[in-house]
């Protein structure tokens, strides 16, 4: 059977994870950056075993994820797995995919949450380099168990939340999204900026252009802080909290991982000594 895992990621938690799970699972499988199949206008293929992996938004998913499965092909996959990132609780996150996958007509047999390095600004940004050295080890053992279950178990097993919890990301998923138009007010470009076009080229959803010399946010942001953790020159501030904090990124993903989404045709590199595929 083939696996086409469809990864989101701003920071590289999520991209990393899958990744990691393609290189150990038995059968062929592609890994595909969602946000460079809606920019190609394209319905994504599901034929054989689909994979989701993202992080985890306000206890809920991220806008553009949920824009995706609503492009999945109706009652096309044989059988679908989720893997959400997050650095606290995977909330209503695996609840809310398992609904949209339903409308879809696909059952979500399998789904992990994966606890990894926070790295969002709003609430204090990346932790210790030590601690994140810990949560990344932890991270490693995870999925290999996760894919161990993925080459094994045929019965669904899907990992959630406690019920308080999920109830909250019912609650707060949908006023995330409702703000998103809003929230990247607070975003600037700081003395360090040199107008090198980095910013804009990895948005995912080419909310950034360049305008008199400094990025300009256009109100459609995601909320997935590309922007701030990978300038090279550290010179984008959102509001005042993210001036005293460290910027993070996944140290096995590099900004070239993200800026080759941004290819207008998919590029195709095989792995055979691993089987694998990376699709951008």
């Amino acid at each position: 059977m083939s696996t086409t895992i469809y990864w989101f990621s701003g920071t590289g938690n999520s991209l990393h994870a899958a990744r990691s799970i393609a290189d150990r699972l038995h059968d062929e499988t592609r890994v595909v950056a969602m946000a460079q199949v809606l920019r190609s206008g394209n319905r994504p293929q599901a034929e054989g075993r689909i994979g989701i992996v993202c992080p985890v938004y306000a206890l809920g998913l991220p806008a553009i994820v949920q824009r995706f499965i609503r492009r999945l092909p109706k009652d096309g996959a044989e059988s679908v797995f989720a893997v959400v990132t997050f650095a606290a609780t995977s909330g209503g996150a695996i609840p809310l995919l398992q609904r949209k996958l339903a409308k879809r007509g696909l059952p979500l047999h399998q789904a992990f949450g994966l606890k990894m390095p926070e790295n969002y600004p709003p609430m204090g940004g990346p932790p210790p380099d030590e601690k994140q050295r810990r949560l990344l080890e932890q991270a490693e053992s995870k999925i290999e168990k996760v894919a161990a279950t993925l080459n094994q178990a045929e019965e669904p097993c899907r990992e959630k939340a406690n019920i308080l919890l999920r109830t909250l990301g019912r609650i707060a998923s949908p006023w995330f999204s409702r703000g998103l138009k809003k929230a990247d007010a607070k975003f600037r470009a700081n003395d360090r900026c040199n107008c090198c076009g980095v910013c804009a080229r990895l948005c995912p959803v080419d909310n950034i252009e360049i305008k008199l010399e400094k990025p300009a946010w256009l109100g459609h942001c995601e909320q997935c802080f590309a922007c701030l953790h990978w300038c090279p020159q550290t010179a984008i501030e959102y509001g005042r909290r993210s001036q005293r904090q460290p910027r993070y990124h996944h140290p096995q993903t590099e900004l070239e991982d993200f800026l080759q989404i941004r290819g207008k045709k998919a590029e195709v590199a095989t792995d055979a000594a691993e089987n694998r595929q990376f699709q951008w």
